[in-house]
């Protein structure tokens, strides 16, 4: 969902104004046409849970005398990530493991998150990389609002399994090959499907056949999702019409399950019918794993041709079914030293303006576990089709 308007979440530990914490407590605008479903959600604790002064608590907490905090509940702010609505933004790890030089990143991008308030006994605070539950509210415009959020319970504290064991900031690609052999993405472990993907030999370089006819086909698309979500009355077509290409025809799947893969299975489809399509982005990639339709899946490593056609994937955790899964977007054009992907169900709509970087004579910029797009998500496998090696013509 869309980021609201209002206080900017990185001046939280800035601000004086008890306005503006106030506006944590405002009651949801009931007069939204829609549902975006509940408003609890799971989120991982990023920061120490912080106190605040008596004049914030009393601006949140109406009836709170100023003169201090009370003397039952320890009232407290912290950041904190909830994976489905967060999921344009890079996992933070925790800053006391970050080495100095990732200081800056990583603060700047825990600022990027919620801040909760909570109010709990000294001993039931919450700690960094606590799951806990929490509530969000909406905003004027009827969407998440997702600056700030209400603490109400945990759900799982950390263990010494869930945080860092050396003095480094893992990136999202290292905490999925440290659970690789035991998390599951799909039907498989996540090492069979995608840690042993093919790597491309030195000296050698990925290409594959370039489905340039793909560009016209997700600029329709992008054109009619441009100002919708999924969930205005005119977008049951378009998203009955992705999930009919794979197969599926009831109106209550059609109306509430997550869209991103059957998105990409239809554009793609449009100009390769020999795509094997699914609803779940872990069958398509285990498709081209096998070689099916002519798609070939490779690791994101060495020299690898940017291509219109293309598909890259990243890891995601789920929280409902405690699994690893992904999201794939797809390359529908490329200008200058970029690359643009598109995808769908990305904040209730289908996008277009996911950038990766290309070098000038057409590779992919791949650094340390993949590719990292513009939203600071990191791709680590690409699906290409009719991919081969060949030998390198970089530069």
């Amino acid at each position: 969902m869309g980021r609201p308007g209002g206080i900017s979440i990185r001046d939280w530990n800035k601000y004086t104004a008890v306005e503006g914490i106030a506006h944590a407590s405002v009651d949801a605008i009931p007069a939204c046409g829609h549902k975006l479903g509940t408003p609890s959600f799971q989120a991982k604790v990023l920061t120490t849970p912080i106190p605040l002064t008596p004049r914030q608590i009393s601006a949140i907490i109406p009836g709170t005398p100023e003169s201090g905090n009370d003397k039952v509940l320890v009232h407290t702010t912290f950041k904190g990530r909830i994976e489905e609505l967060h999921w344009s933004i890079a996992d933070p790890c925790d800053i006391a493991f970050a080495k100095v030089t990732d200081l800056r990143k990583v603060r700047k991008l825990i600022s990027k998150h919620t801040s909760f308030i909570a109010s709990t006994s000294a001993a039931e605070r919450p700690a960094v990389g606590d799951i806990v539950e929490v509530k969000l509210k909406l905003d004027s415009t009827c969407q998440w609002n997702l600056q700030f959020g209400t603490y109400v319970a945990p759900v799982q504290h950390a263990t010494a399994t869930s945080s860092p064991q050396r003095k480094t900031c893992w990136s999202p690609m290292a905490v999925f090959k440290r659970n690789g052999n035991n998390a599951v993405w799909g039907n498989n472990r996540i090492n069979d499907v995608l840690l042993t993907s093919p790597n491309v030999a030195e000296g050698k370089m990925i290409k594959g056949e370039e489905l340039a006819d793909l560009s016209a086909v997700v600029e329709e698309e992008l054109t009619f999702w441009k100002g919708k979500k999924e969930t205005d009355l005119g977008a049951y077509p378009s998203l009955e019409k992705y999930w009919n290409n794979v197969g599926e025809t009831r109106s209550d799947r059609i109306r509430t399950a997550h869209w991103s893969a059957v998105f990409i299975s239809y554009v793609v489809d449009q100009v390769d019918s020999a795509f094997e399509g699914s609803a779940a982005h872990a069958e398509y990639v285990e498709n081209a794993k096998n070689g099916k339709g002519g798609w070939t899946q490779w690791a994101i490593k060495g020299d690898i041709v940017a291509q219109v056609g293309d598909i890259l994937v990243y890891p995601r955790w789920d929280r409902e079914s405690q699994t690893w899964g992904g999201h794939g977007d797809v390359v529908y054009k490329i200008s200058g030293t970029s690359a643009y992907l598109a995808g769908g169900n990305l904040g209730g709509s289908a996008i277009g303006n996911i950038m990766v970087s290309v070098t000038s004579d057409g590779f992919y910029n791949i650094t340390g576990d993949g590719i990292t797009n513009s939203s600071n998500g990191t791709y680590f496998v690409i699906l290409k089709k009719r991919g081969q090696q060949l030998p390198s013509t970089r530069s």
